[in-house]
């Protein structure tokens, strides 16, 4: 049975629903786009949300409990799943036979392998998936879908065309340079000829290295130019796609993403190359070729068929190293990011023990996977060089047979070594597309991933109330991933209120709904009685201010971090900053507005990041102002004279508050809320 490679530690259960439609419906359905319809947990797809992705395509799901002995008397007539506990970590599988000492899987990080029974006991979970058709349901999902669209000016695409196709030309015409040489040796006016041959195709070498010149600096455009759009349309996706399809990957495979995008640019460009000057060299050798001497042809197209063939076996064998590779270097990535981060345990003893050793473990296994890698790569390179450079012999060897027994003429054989590379180069360059093509597709699937996902909708209804007199929630729930973290909640807020409760009650998840960075959720919430969802999402954060652990800080000097680089809040601000003599409180956290933050300010303080995000309550007047947890870090002395200056200048702003440690900027009696 076939299954897929996944590429985020998240993905096993979407790559297990795209195994059984190909399995049952014989097409594979794209993967992005059932992970943009598959709901996440914190770890991944749950089974309930498993049986609910599978309903919507045409699978019937059903989740049976079972000790070990209940799944070996399980007689398969055809493949189950189940969940293992690997390293700590719960993965989906599929069982593909059950025989008396191992076990028969296929998963989507290893592929098929075979478990000893004994360890397979002991990564069994207790839960066994059997999967079927839907009765009646017609496959309507996408195919797996490789194309991406990149808008390139036709004339460029033209230009550089016609440039290669011309340059070709002209080095098809320069392989005749040998042949009319050596011919002219046996002439009257041998001189005379060499001298003008020499002459001719001087100037036709010229000509081609100009055309050469003028193609490299339009490809170069070409790829700089698609580079940059494809840059701008990742950047303007992130910027409007919903927050709970960014919480489906990790946070180092959005770094590794963001900088495979040169990849695919560039193996697009030499894909046009190839299709276009590729094409007329292949086609016009071969013709050539074929004149001179057919047998020449049939030894050098059968090297070739056999070049392409060992190339194709390298692309199936690399398939899963290239998966498996990007995976461990997903973890070596974190496991250096990690180190770095914590600096208080750096040189802690134990901890570093602990961390060397999985250091160790991460780096061995990519060394051997880059290992076989590069021997795999190497022999493909040795067997294919042998048959080139044997094919090349034989053909010099057929030649001069030729020549002794016929009246073959030597300036043909020299013709013939000059244009088989016409005939090869092109093959050459397909070779080394087919070998990092398991890359390149990889590669395109994670872009587009992000390029596919569905934008926030944005209404025509702006909020233009001057001030929010009242919040409403009617049977409000809302869920994150599968986990219900607000059930039935039916609340009527007409002040500045304090929500209460146990860690996880959904405190923090109300502010979040509130500022719109969640906006699924079921029920309704009512803004001045209008519905929350109704209202234009830029509009809506213009006039909100949140202050929670989602804060981040640029690379930047603290003043343009509080203003955002928008002139008019910095005007705003550093008037405010005079008003209120903040700069005595800057004082007190020795920051200045000129101090340089590094590492979304791990330069700074626990108070200091604070404080930088609470002032951007300075830069201009908001409608509603969400705390969560926002003076922790800050002091009793400074939190009292911020308080009072925050009330004076958002005087008009409605607060709702989240405090472990009771800072309060409202009054606590006005509207105290509990969850429970």
């Amino acid at each position: 049975m076939w299954i897929g490679q996944q590429i985020d530690v998240k993905d096993c259960g979407i790559y297990l629903i795209q195994a059984f439609l190909k399995y049952f419906y014989k097409y594979k359905c794209d993967i992005n786009f059932l992970k943009e319809n598959a709901v996440y947990d914190e770890l991944g797809i749950s089974l309930f949300s498993l049986q609910n992705l599978g309903k919507n395509f045409g699978l019937n799901i059903e989740v049976l409990e079972g000790n070990f002995n209940n799944l070996m008397e399980n007689k398969l007539s055809k493949p189950v799943a189940t969940i293992l506990k690997i390293n700590n970590f719960y993965h989906y599988v599929i069982i593909e036979k059950i025989y008396k000492d191992f076990v028969v899987i296929n998963d989507s990080v290893n592929g098929k392998h075979i478990v000893l029974l004994s360890d397979f006991k002991n990564l069994y979970q207790g839960f066994i998936i059997l999967f079927d058709k839907v009765g009646g349901y017609v496959a309507c999902f996408p195919k797996q879908n490789y194309k991406i669209n990149l808008k390139i000016k036709k004339y460029w695409l033209f230009l550089s065309l016609l440039l290669s196709i011309v340059s070709q030309c002209f080095a098809f015409a320069l392989s005749f340079y040998g042949k009319y040489i050596f011919d002219s040796l046996w002439s009257i006016d041998k001189s005379n000829k060499i001298i003008t041959y020499f002459v001719v195709f001087s100037w036709i070498l010229i000509l081609k290295c100009i055309a050469n010149l003028f193609n490299f600096l339009i490809n170069k455009k070409i790829l700089f130019n698609l580079d940059k759009s494809l840059n701008k349309m990742f950047f303007n996706k992130l910027k409007t796609i919903k927050q709970k399809d960014i919480d489906k990957i990790s946070k180092t495979n959005y770094y590794q993403t963001f900088l495979l995008i040169p990849i695919v640019v560039e193996h697009k460009i030499t894909i046009f190359n190839l299709l276009g000057a590729g094409i007329v060299s292949l086609a016009s050798s071969i013709i050539l070729l074929a004149i001179i001497m057919w047998q020449f042809l049939l030894i050098t197209v059968l090297a070739n068929l056999l070049i392409f063939i060992f190339s194709l076996l390298f692309n199936f064998k690399s398939k899963k190293l290239v998966i498996k590779i990007l995976e461990e270097q997903n973890l070596y990535i974190e496991n250096m990011f990690e180190i770095f981060k914590t600096d208080n345990l750096r040189y802690h003893r134990n901890y570093n023990e602990v961390r060397l050793n999985k250091f160790e473990n991460n780096l061995e296994k990519l060394f051997n996977l880059k290992n076989k890698f590069v021997l795999l790569d190497e022999n493909k390179n040795l067997i294919n060089s042998f048959i080139f450079n044997f094919a090349s012999m034989l053909t010099i060897f057929t030649g001069a047979m030729f020549f002794i027994y016929s009246s073959m003429d030597l300036g043909n054989i020299l013709l013939f070594s000059a244009v088989n590379i016409f005939l090869t180069n092109p093959i050459q360059k397909l070779v080394n597309l087919i070998s990092k093509r398991n890359y390149f597709l990889t590669s395109l699937i994670r872009i587009k991933y992000f390029l596919n996902l569905t934008n926030k909708k944005l209404t025509s209804i702006c909020f233009e109330d001057d001030d929010i007199k009242s919040i409403v929630f009617k049977n409000f729930c809302f869920k994150y991933g599968t986990k219900n973290v607000i059930n039935n909640l039916n609340l009527y807020i007409s002040q500045n209120s304090i929500f209460e409760g146990k860690n996880g009650c959904g405190k923090s998840s109300l502010l979040n709904v509130l500022s719109k960075i969640y906006d699924k959720y079921e029920g309704s919430l009512l803004i001045n009685n209008i519905d929350l969802k109704t209202i234009n999402y830029e509009n809506w954060i213009e006039h909100v201010f949140i202050s929670n652990s989602r804060n981040f800080l640029a690379n930047d000097i603290v003043l343009n971090n509080i203003c955002l680089g928008i002139k008019s809040y910095e005007q705003t601000f550093l008037n405010n900053y005079q008003k209120y003599k903040l700069e005595d409180i800057f004082k007190e956290f020795n920051l200045s507005l000129i101090t340089k933050i590094e590492n979304n300010g791990e330069n700074l303080s626990s108070g200091q990041k604070q404080l930088i995000f609470i002032m951007r309550l300075f830069i201009k007047k908001y409608k509603l102002i969400l705390l969560d947890e926002a003076f922790e870090n800050i002091k009793n002395v400074v939190f009292i004279k911020l308080k009072q200056f925050i009330l004076a200048y958002q005087n008009n702003a409605f607060i709702l508050e989240v405090s472990h440690n009771k800072k309060f900027i409202t009054k606590a009696n006005k509207n105290s809320l509990c969850f429970l």
